[in-house]
């Protein structure tokens, strides 16, 4: 079972791209509080980065998952990592490049390196940290939701 963005993810939404692919741990425990305030910063940082005012949804969405380097080799029975996951309502069309240019400014200020293969998917930016955080937006098709994703680094991965 895919981790889900928002109340009704869609097949699209839950696999969004290979660099932000996970996999939610069901019975997995609470993750480290201090991992998730972590994540919280994260995300707090680039919805500022976004600086869209509009309502954002499922800010404590946090679970324990397989990351995205452990699913393919098959690790899928324990967590590896923490995602947080939360979205942005009602965005205008107008608005959204402004958004992602603030967004590639912040990740390239803040010294993350985008990802590659996130072209030609449904996401619109992603990049990794220098202490190996994943994060990611996309848009759900047909809706105006703008989708946020952060991952931790994963424990099993020592690059």
């Amino acid at each position: 079972m895919s981790v889900r963005f928002g109340e009704a993810a869609s097949e699209a939404e839950r696999s969004v791209s290979e660099c932000l692919d996970i996999l939610a741990v069901p019975g997995a425990p609470r993750p480290d509080e201090a991992l998730v305030r972590e994540l919280y910063a994260h995300s707090s940082r680039i919805l500022d980065a976004l600086a869209l005012r509009r309502r954002v949804g499922r800010a404590d969405d946090v679970a324990s998952v397989v990351c995205p380097e452990c699913r393919p080799w098959g690790f899928t029975e324990s967590a590896c990592a923490v995602a947080h996951q939360w979205f942005i309502d009602r965005v205008r069309d107008a608005a959204l490049p402004e958004a992602l240019l603030r967004l590639g400014a912040w990740f390239e200020a803040d010294g993350w390196v985008p990802f590659d293969d996130a072209e030609g998917s449904l996401v619109l930016a992603a990049a990794r940290s220098t202490e190996r955080y994943r994060a990611g937006v996309a848009m759900v098709p047909g809706e105006r939701r703008l989708l946020v994703r952060v991952i931790s680094p994963c424990t099993r991965v020592d690059v």
